[in-house]
């Protein structure tokens, strides 16, 4: 996929419209639990594939993975396989537990990520599977940026680097989708205002949240990366890696650590706003 291609796709999920919320009546708390079940369980959904083939491919450019094996993408390695069906059976049991009495179009559901084929009600069977279709491209997408093109083993200084940057880019992402998840979360619990914009831009990047909590948890996200990229990516040519082969070069010369880092941040940052349309229509 190409640069502009994934940036197309990021925008676009980015931009989908959010569906009207309740009505003069509030949620019963049976909708509001079934709610947060929905944004932890999906949000963890989304982590936890990350998680497994972030682990596989830093044992992939180890040398430790079979080298036709395909962490980003494809089935991976064994270890690999055995943390996506655990995902996936946690996905399916998680929700049907909170909200299988739930009628999930009073929570906004199917919204615009997730098509509602068959037409009728839209259940958890239905929402299951769009979580788990619909996390795909996104866990894909952040993947083509963390690593990049994957060519031989590294070792060294190198596989510090190349590990390292996806560990930091995933914890940016992590806590970036976590604190404006929550963020979401307590708007409909009523803890936080309801104008507070929990997908703004914070201070800096943009108008902030409208909460200074919210805007302290997502800049300490953001400094897992911005702050976190490994020394040893100094120490040698980045071009010798191949970022610059997915990561546009903003600086128009030589590929640095600065290009790196503003390439996974503007990446991340859209990934997280994909994920919030995912799971708040």
């Amino acid at each position: 996929m190409t640069t502009t291609l994934r940036t197309t796709f990021f925008l676009a999920i980015a931009i989908l419209p959010a569906a009207a919320h309740g009505g003069a009546q509030g949620p019963t708390p049976n909708e509001l639990a079934c709610r947060r079940q929905i944004s932890e369980t999906g949000r963890g959904y989304i982590e936890d594939l990350l998680d497994a083939r972030i682990g596989c491919q830093n044992r992939a450019i180890k040398g430790r993975v079979d080298p036709g094996e395909d962490c980003t993408t494809g089935d991976g390695d064994r270890r690999m396989e055995k943390a996506i069906e655990r995902a996936n059976l946690v996905l399916g049991r998680e929700m049907h537990d909170a909200c299988d009495d739930v009628d999930l179009e009073v929570l906004g559901f199917p919204g615009s990520a997730c098509a509602n084929e068959k037409g009728g009600g839209f259940d958890v069977d239905d929402l299951e599977d769009c979580i788990a279709q619909e996390a795909l491209p996104i866990v894909h997408s952040l993947l083509d940026f963390y690593y990049p093109p994957f060519q031989k083993f590294y070792g060294g200084e190198r596989f510090i680097c190349v590990r390292g940057t996806a560990v930091m880019a995933y914890r940016m992402f992590r806590g970036d989708l976590r604190g404006r998840d929550e963020c979401a979360l307590d708007v409909i619990h009523e803890v936080l205002p309801e104008d507070t914009q929990c997908r703004n831009d914070i201070e800096a990047w943009g108008p902030g949240t409208g909460d200074d909590e919210v805007d302290a948890h997502i800049l300490r996200a953001y400094l897992e990366l911005l702050n976190g990229v490994p020394e040893e990516c100094k120490h040698f040519d980045l071009d010798e890696v191949g970022y610059q082969d997915v990561c546009p070069d903003d600086t128009d010369g030589e590929f640095s650590v600065i290009d790196l880092k503003q390439c996974l941040f503007d990446f991340n940052r859209a990934g997280v706003q994909a994920a919030m349309g995912l799971l708040f229509p």
